[in-house]
């Protein structure tokens, strides 16, 4: 197993953080680890701001708004010559059951499309104009089986998959010249919150970190 584990330095760093109050029961549990871990990092109390937002759809634009900011230098903590550092994220990305996702629930199915669609790309675009520029580099984008054909029981789900694996396509297309290549992953069934309430054959489901430890390598 390869595990890089970089020193990280948040000191004088100023920090914006974008919370979500749907679902805040678990927004609050992960604030509170963020920010003891923003503290062991030597990050100042001072100098983190905390916006909340309604969800998903609004949380890029208020994170936009921490970047573009011109009264006050928001930074990250970052590894070596990477402007992005997201290794930690951790995103309540579904709650329901996977049968049925979203369709009797209009808040719930746009979640679903915000957080599988809308979210990868608003951060994947930042990643490709960086890399772009360096004129080397690698994009893996986690897709799923199911954006392959609408099915009965996740179609909101699928909808956004398969809108996430035309995106990647297109962005494959555009970043080759550039020396980039950008590879699109569609795991069949894997071990997650989404699926615990199922029943997966063992033969054809893994669990999460040993499906991450297969993209690595």
């Amino acid at each position: 197993m390869k595990e890089l584990n970089l020193p990280l330095d948040g000191t004088g760093i100023q920090i914006g953080i974008v919370a979500c109050r749907f679902n805040d029961a678990i927004t609050n549990q992960l604030l509170e680890g963020t920010f003891a871990r923003l503290e062991k990092l030597g990050v100042s109390d001072d100098n983190i701001d905390l916006v909340w937002v309604a969800g998903a759809f609004e949380a890029p634009l208020a994170a936009k708004f921490f970047v573009d900011s011109k009264h006050t230098d928001y930074g990250t903590l970052r590894l070596p010559g990477v402007p992005y550092d997201i290794s930690n994220m951790e995103l309540n990305l579904i709650s329901s059951p996977a049968p049925f996702l979203g369709e009797h629930n209009s808040e719930e199915g746009l979640r679903i499309m915000n957080t599988n669609y809308i979210g990868c790309v608003s951060i994947l675009n930042h990643c490709a104009q960086h890399l772009e520029q360096l004129r080397e580099g690698f994009i893996i984008g986690i897709s799923s089986v199911a954006g392959e054909r609408g099915r009965k029981s996740n179609y909101f789900y699928g909808s956004a998959k398969a809108g996430f694996t035309g995106y990647l396509s297109g962005l494959r297309a555009r970043l080759f010249s550039a020396n980039i290549h950008v590879m699109t992953v569609n795991p069949g069934f894997v071990y997650t919150k989404m699926t615990k309430h199922l029943e997966l054959p063992k033969l054809l489901s893994i669990d999460t970190e040993p499906l991450a430890e297969k993209v690595y390598k």
